[in-house]
């Protein structure tokens, strides 16, 4: 079933931005000015509180100042992937937008929620693509906007769409909860069995991250990477490494190198990053991650295990010591660098290994469960964009719920985890 439609301007109006000049704004509070947001404000939310500009009140209509239910949209931008970006007001606001944005309040004549919710469906996106124009700068034109048809079931049908996307937002957000808490305690846990290493306030005897390792530190693969193909090595880079120190999952690669097994990454293997501005940045390679080879920018340890667990080592390189070491060492030339010598100089206190490796045991744990939470996430996300793909056709129901069920049961199992 396909909606009857109505034209945008119909059903909400279009109000442009305001237009000033630089000696109209202040970036801070001013009697007689108010705020205004720009592009930069399209968030998830609509972000009132920072990176604002104060515009005096002259400049500003009082149709363009926003009430509740409001939404902006991005009208111009320098990318056009920023173009048709929309957030809704949720709350009382004195303030208006920039004329690089537009607001679109909506009438009686339609739900609220349900017209925010539109302008997020694939439909509206790729509209709204395939009609910025521009060169450097694209923009949108606001008799565009006005004539665009927007699907308007009634209103009872509106009301139970917007009812069922709420539900898979509220589900993202307590994936979102939960993967706050899967991150706070590694760090946590590490503190509460080890103490603080800038202190050793536990009096744990002290030695050099070289003096816990196998062999010399060795560097990556002087290599180019090509198409990942299934059979082969990925391709380790400082972009594949996530903050927590294991494998991003977005953009894999494998490695053009002959010779790469010598650079065939081990379980409990850990990598430094050496140069840039991620320098510092550590991970370790697990089974779990497959067949991988490392690149150049990238410095391998293999920590004695009778000495030092490769789980302790990655949670300490979190720690505030780590991140102050790193600064203190750093030498600049050209970019920031730090080679194998100084990685091997790295002091670290050193625990009894049965203590190291029952620290191991809770983070592999609470690895597992962090990325099945991610899982969760990319199917919740999923999920989000097939309802809304279907939400303003006419096909929507329920049941596009139910091959999810799963994730959501995973959440809420997985919050109690980490809760205990």
């Amino acid at each position: 079933m396909n909606w009857p439609c109505k034209i945008l301007g119909m059903v909400a109006d279009i109000i442009r931005g305001v237009t000033f000049e630089p000696r109209d704004i202040s970036r801070i509070a001013q009697p007689d000015s108010s705020p205004v947001l720009r592009a930069s404000n399209i968030v998830r939310e609509l972000d009132t509180s920072n990176n604002l500009i104060w515009v005096c009140n002259s400049r500003i209509a009082l149709a363009q100042y926003l009430v509740p239910n409001d939404v902006v949209i991005t009208m111009s931008s320098g990318s056009a992937s920023a173009i048709g970006k929309t957030a809704q007001l949720r709350f009382p606001w004195r303030g208006s937008v920039g004329a690089f944005c537009a607001i679109i309040r909506p009438t009686a004549a339609i739900n609220v929620r349900y017209l925010y919710y539109w302008t997020k469906s694939p439909a509206f996106i790729h509209w709204c693509k395939s009609h910025c124009m521009g060169n450097s700068i694209k923009n949108l034109r606001v008799s565009d906007l006005e004539h665009l048809p927007v699907p308007l079931p009634p209103i009872a049908e509106q009301q139970r769409i917007v009812q069922i996307l709420e539900q898979c937002v509220a589900l993202r957000r307590k994936r979102a909860v939960a993967d706050t808490r899967a991150q706070c305690i590694i760090p946590a846990l590490f503190y509460k069995m080890f103490g603080d290493p800038a202190t050793n306030s536990k009096r744990w005897p002290v030695a050099t991250l070289g003096e816990l390792s196998i062999g010399s530190p060795q560097f990556g693969a002087n290599a180019i990477s090509t198409e990942w193909a299934e059979g082969r090595p990925r391709y380790v880079r400082i972009s594949d490494i996530s903050n927590d120190g294991t494998l991003c999952d977005v953009s894999r690669t494998s490695i053009d190198c002959e010779n790469w097994l010598q650079y065939k990454l081990e379980p409990g293997d850990v990598l430094f990053a050496r140069s840039g501005n991620t320098v510092g940045s550590t991970y370790i390679h697990r089974k779990k991650d497959g067949l991988c080879a490392f690149a150049e920018c990238l410095i391998r340890f293999k920590p004695d295990t009778a000495k030092l667990t490769s789980w302790y080592l990655i949670a300490l390189t979190k720690t505030a010591y780590y991140k102050a070491w790193v600064e203190s060492r750093q030498r600049v030339s050209g970019q920031l660098n730090l080679n194998g010598r100084d990685y091997s100089s790295l002091a670290i206190p050193c625990p009894p290994i049965h203590l190291q490796e029952t620290f191991t045991r809770f983070a592999e744990r609470l690895v597992d469960i962090r990325e099945k939470l991610g899982i969760n996430g990319r199917r919740l996300q999923d999920l989000h964009n097939l309802m809304l793909h279907h939400a303003f056709r006419g096909s929507f129901s329920l049941g596009t719920l139910k091959p999810y069920a799963t994730s959501t049961h995973s959440i809420t199992n997985n919050q109690a985890v980490l809760k205990r």
